[in-house]
């Protein structure tokens, strides 16, 4: 296995790169560095990254993932097909099919977005675009999502849609914030809510 550390100078800690044994590494007289493998493991304090192909610039400590990504962050997985890493600033963008899944206190929620912000310390999410959430009671769809995790805050705006049991409520124009850890939401807006009766 070839083992690979680039120390991020404005970073509390070092950022390794750790390459599969089919790994090459293709640098120069430049600032990039490309690294290609059947696993690289990008990692910063809490932070993990898994993927197949890594553009690294040594100046800018920022690193761009292709492929298959994985992110781990404590709690939280996500996937996507390629983060940009910024990794002074612990701060990730993530595009195409993300997914993230989170085990909470006593529930698992997943968040799909096609792209997603993630400040990798403090776990605070922004996303937009095809918002699913998903806890084991209920499913709330929307376009833009501001979540926090230390709070369990989410915030939605755009064609808000919240399906739970037999009841659902839809807003094209609301508002919903929801506390993912006590299942409770609020609306505001123009609002249809339709349930069935016996």
């Amino acid at each position: 296995m070839l083992i690979i550390c680039f120390t991020a100078f404005a970073a509390e800690e070092e950022l390794w790169f750790t390459v599969s044994e089919d790994g090459e590494m293709v640098g120069g007289d430049g600032d990039e560095v490309t690294v290609v493998g059947k696993e690289i493991v990008i990692s910063q304090g809490k932070t993990k990254i898994i993927t197949q192909k890594l553009i690294y610039n040594t100046k800018t400590k920022i690193a761009k993932a292709f492929g298959e990504c994985i992110i781990m962050n404590d709690n939280m997985d996500i996937t996507s097909k390629e983060v940009f890493f910024d990794t002074d600033n612990k701060y990730a963008k993530l595009l195409g099919g993300v997914c993230i899944k989170q085990k909470r206190e006593d529930k698992a929620i997943t968040i799909n977005a096609n792209e997603v912000e993630l400040w990798t310390e403090v776990k605070d999410v922004k996303a937009k675009g095809d918002i699913i959430i998903n806890d084991e009671k209920k499913t709330i769809f929307g376009d833009i999502l501001e979540f926090s995790d230390q709070t369990g805050l989410a915030k939605l705006s755009g064609n808000i849609k919240l399906i739970e049991e037999d009841r659902t409520l839809s807003s094209p124009d609301g508002y919903l914030e929801a506390n993912v850890d006590k299942g409770s939401y609020k609306v505001k807006g123009k609002l249809e809510f339709k349930t069935k009766t016996k």
